[in-house]
């Protein structure tokens, strides 16, 4: 079996204090770091790197094959060594005054390391001990991380990691009392009672034995041996625990300071244990070792996964996710006889669209079927005007009523040009469109004409928009939006519309304006100008951190930000704010021909493809 952890981070004070929280896993073990450090958020930004990577490098990421323990003091002296030089003048008067919490968990074993005001708490059957105790040297000569606390955690632990002093305000009965409900409840029930305006950060952990997963190649002879081992090894540590009360806790320059739960005695049963059941023959094969742990790693982060998700932090599942897969499909690569191992894959994918909040639909409701009007029909876009949906191709035009009744052709509009774009202008209750050679013509009540602008030619092009009594070019050969405006006369000079960060527009596919203007990029995603000038807008949990798209929508009466995905066959919906854009969900289409264009009402989205209208009802927050 493994461990699955359940947490809950606090982080207390003004916002940018100079707390931090860092958490890093890799298979079974875990990293975790808490600062508070009175220094410049600069400064505590670059001593987080630098005790990341120094870390990493020695504990997660390393490939040797010593032993665990012995590993986290090399790495605690190489700390001692680098960070005065790192935090500069007056570091050891900073490092004095401030607090450092060092967790590492392998496995099962558990190590911990500190100094200043840091608390780390451990609640096994309702007995709190403070296993940070004599942690932090008392001589102000002495290594910043001098002593080291180690060992086992069992099933029904609870750990804190506090760089508050928690006993100034709360007592051991408060937190055995908080600690007994979840993560999160116990979380509430702790920093309800602390100053939380003062800068400080808190982890909980609630450590629970995983049930596995249901692969059939899993060993029942192992499993057996697991079991057995497990019951044992609770009765071991719990004979060691009484053993070592009154071993002496506290050794110098990075000696094993104390173990939370094994003796010597308990070491002893230990050994024997191990030999007798290796002897036995259970679980012996290298293969079914191997098997097990990684079944069991696999366990315990999927079931961080559902943690992160349940703190709002995607970004954080996805890549937990992402490390899930290589680890399956190198177990793949590997060992052949793993065929399970796709099962694994499966759980990821599925965990992946449960996380992302991916909807997939499978045959998407018909709207109308352009084909049988037109079996050759190839759809270039559609709009809404005056309660009909109009779509065009290469050069007529199709009408389906917003009731859905069948559609009908309307039409050529043009002999003279290929249709490129088209995009409905309410204010004239008309169509306008822009054909291949770069003309605009103006279509209403089936009359098409070919509009006028007091420029000797049109702007190029990329895509073309309307609102109120404007026309709209976007014109990514030159970064800019040209604005026409329609007159009884025609259409005015164009007008470079976009004043500032306009460079950003020559890598734009698309754009939609609601009053200010939105405009997906290649590189920076959706970028958003208002009163002619770019101003900050941010993408807030984009799956795997990066936007792909070919069209956006939005209006002046929608709350979200529609993207089209043609090649996914997808839509992604976002929150619309001022100053940022939030990911909500996304929609799959499955079993659709090639998609084109979507515009979207208040309830209803619709996706043009090749020959076909989908229409996907929206649940109203859209």
């Amino acid at each position: 079996m493994g461990l699955k952890l359940f947490s809950s981070i606090h982080e207390g004070g003004k916002e940018g204090s100079e707390t931090r929280f860092y958490e890093k896993q890799i298979g079974m073990n875990h990293l975790w770091i808490l600062t508070l450090l009175p220094i410049s958020n600069s400064k505590v930004e670059e001593i987080m790197k630098h005790l990341q990577i120094l870390l990493s490098s020695k504990l997660l990421d390393s490939t040797t094959t010593e032993d665990v323990e012995e590993n986290f003091e090399r790495a605690l002296k190489d700390l001692n060594d680098t960070l005065p030089e790192v935090i500069g003048e007056d570091a050891e008067t900073i490092l004095r005054t401030g607090a450092m919490i060092i967790g590492y968990l392998h496995d099962e074993e558990l190590l911990v390391s500190s100094f200043g005001q840091g608390e780390v708490f451990l609640l096994r059957n309702r007995s709190l001990m403070e296993i940070s105790e004599g942690l932090s040297p008392t001589d102000t000569k002495a290594e910043f991380f001098q002593n080291i606390s180690s060992g086992d955690v069992q099933d029904g632990d609870k750990l804190i990691f506090s760089t508050y002093r928690l006993k100034r305000y709360i007592t051991e009965r408060q937190i055995i009392t908080a600690l007994e409900d979840g993560v999160t409840e116990a979380m509430e029930g702790i920093t309800s009672t602390i100053d939380t305006s003062e800068n400080g950060n808190i982890l909980l952990l609630n450590v629970k034995i995983s049930e596995p997963l249901s692969f059939e190649q899993k060993n029942e002879k192992a499993k057996i041996s697991r079991d057995i081992f497990q019951n044992t090894w609770n009765q071991i540590c719990n004979t060691g625990k009484n053993l070592f009360q009154k071993t002496q806790r506290v050794f110098p320059k990075l000696k094993k300071s104390h173990a939370l739960l094994i003796g010597a005695g308990a070491i002893a049963l230990l050994l024997l244990f191990l030999f007798f059941n290796l002897l036995s023959g259970q679980n012996n094969k290298k293969e079914n070792i191997e098997y097990t742990e990684f079944i069991n790693t696999i366990e315990q982060q999927l079931s961080t996964v559902e943690t992160r998700f349940i703190e709002g932090k995607i970004d954080q599942a996805n890549l937990i996710l992402d490390r899930i897969e290589d680890q399956a499909s190198e177990m793949l690569q590997k060992r052949v006889d793993v065929v399970k191992a796709d099962q694994i894959l499966a759980i990821v994918r599925s965990k992946r669209e449960y996380v992302n909040r991916i909807m997939r639909i499978t045959n998407p409701e018909v709207m109308a079927d352009l084909s049988a009007i037109n079996s050759e029909i190839e759809s270039r876009g559609f709009f809404f005007l005056k309660n009909e949906i109009i779509t065009f191709d290469k050069d007529s035009l199709y009408r389906t009523l917003i009731s859905g009744t069948k559609a009908e052709g309307l039409g050529k509009i043009t002999d003279n040009g290929e249709l490129t774009m088209g995009v409905s202008f309410p204010a004239k209750d008309e169509g306008v469109f822009m054909t291949k050679g770069g003309n605009v013509l103006e279509w209403e009540n089936g009359q098409t004409i070919t509009a006028d602008t007091a420029d000797a030619t049109w702007k190029p092009a990329r895509e073309i928009k309307t609102f109120s009594k404007f026309l709209y070019f976007l014109d990514n050969q030159s970064g800019q939006i040209w604005k026409y405006e329609r007159r009884e006369s025609g259409f005015t000079l164009a007008e470079g519309w976009a004043t500032t960060g306009k460079e950003v527009l020559k890598d734009a596919v698309s754009f939609a304006i609601d009053g200010s203007i939105f405009a997906l990029t290649k590189s920076e995603g959706i970028v958003k100008f208002h009163l002619n000038e770019k101003v900050d807008y941010e993408l807030k949990d984009v799956p795997n951190g990066t936007l792909k798209g070919d069209k956006i929508y939005t209006d002046a009466d929608l709350g979200s930000l529609f993207v089209l995905d043609k090649e996914d066959h997808k839509v992604l919906i976002f929150s619309k704010f001022e100053n940022e854009a939030v990911y909500k969900k996304q929609i799959i289409l499955e079993g659709t021909e090639g998609l084109v264009d979507l515009f979207a009402t208040e309830n209803k989205l619709y996706v043009l493809g090749k020959q076909r209208i989908y229409e996907i009802a929206l649940n109203g927050d859209e």
